[in-house]
């Protein structure tokens, strides 16, 4: 497994400049320890982490502030570097050419939060480089909570720090600073000013070509932080926390292996606890060993029309896992 950690982003100079002075650790290995201790999935102990605690787990430290997705490299002094998109591949071959990820059977691309959105954004160049070098070594995503939305926030405020800036605006900036890549398939539906939609989990999903599981708690931390919804002690502000459960939800209706509890929190892989987090009585590790056993696993994704009143719905191929939906649902866009 490779393990891209998170840890949001910046979007310009200033939210750069902050971001360098209070986390010096997301921007450079300056300040990384020489050890690090894994818990959760990246645990090795086996009554910790029951799904993988024997497999070879990489940690990618996240250092580019840009979602794994920059291309850009520094000119001059002072400015940043985001590199994200270029540092994977490297990782990549190092571990096929000098660390025999050529005997492996299968590769787990991992994250959480931005690395999680990393995750759907690096996937399938993944899968398209290990396919080439090492073409017996099967590829899967799973990303944990980096299905973030593009929705109007409860309290919108300037966008000067990237905890309080929305998620789209935070993008919409990064992308032209990063020289943001995005996979091919999402690229070509957006017109070239609209491509940071990409960076959206409901929207990527169905341009993906190789197998991710998505594990996002219905009410993120995360999301509501940056929706800037304050601690919710009006009715005005429990009512759009509820929505909010409501629209994630929806965006992960027709998702073919997706874990999503109904909890207040941001990020499940990586807590020692992760284990106890179950839904119907069905823990998260279970639910990825029941999904890597599936050797037909495919990410299915369709939306029907109604000819007869001209409304859409939403529909999975198959029955989405431990979200208990047997009919479609009307598709709601988030404005």
């Amino acid at each position: 497994m490779i393990f891209l950690e998170g840890g949001w982003l910046c979007f310009d100079q200033k939210s750069c400049h902050g971001r360098w002075i209070n986390t010096p650790h997301l921007m450079s290995s300056h300040h990384w320890t020489q050890t690090k201790r894994g818990s959760g999935i990246l645990s090795t102990d086996p009554r910790e982490n029951p799904f993988i605690h024997d497999g070879n787990i990489v940690y990618v430290p996240y250092c580019s502030s840009d979602c794994w997705s920059g291309t850009y490299k520094a000119r001059s002094r002072g400015e940043f570097s985001f590199m994200g998109a270029l540092i994977l591949p490297e990782v990549i071959k190092d571990l096929i050419h000098l660390h025999g990820l050529a005997t492996a059977t299968k590769l787990y691309l991992a994250g959480t939060s931005a690395g999680a959105t990393g995750v759907l954004l690096n996937l399938d160049r993944v899968a398209d480089i290990v396919h080439r070098l090492a073409p017996s070594v099967e590829v899967r995503g799973i990303s944990d909570s980096g299905w973030f939305l593009d929705n109007k926030q409860y309290k919108p405020v300037g966008c000067s720090d990237a905890h309080q800036c929305a998620p789209t605006d935070s993008v919409r900036k990064g992308i032209i600073l990063w020289h943001g890549l995005v996979p091919d398939n999402c690229r070509n539906i957006y017109a070239p000013g609209e491509r940071w939609r990409c960076y959206f989990g409901y929207r990527i999903y169905s341009t993906l070509r190789t197998v991710v599981f998505v594990v996002q708690n219905l009410f993120d931390e995360a999301q509501i932080t940056l929706d800037n919804v304050g601690p919710p002690i009006r009715r005005q502000q429990w009512k759009y926390i509820h929505d909010l459960g409501q629209d994630m939800k929806h965006t992960l209706v027709n998702v073919s292996a997706v874990f999503a509890p109904a909890c207040l929190s941001h990020m499940i892989i990586t807590r020692s606890e992760w284990r106890k987090v179950t839904i119907d009585g069905v823990s998260l590790p279970e639910a990825l060993k029941c999904w890597e056993s599936g050797r037909h696993e495919k990410n299915r994704y369709e939306i029907l029309s109604n000819a007869e009143n001209g409304q859409e719905y939403m529909s999975s191929s198959s029955e989405p896992n431990f979200i208990t939906n047997g009919s479609w649902r009307k598709r709601e866009k988030l404005q």
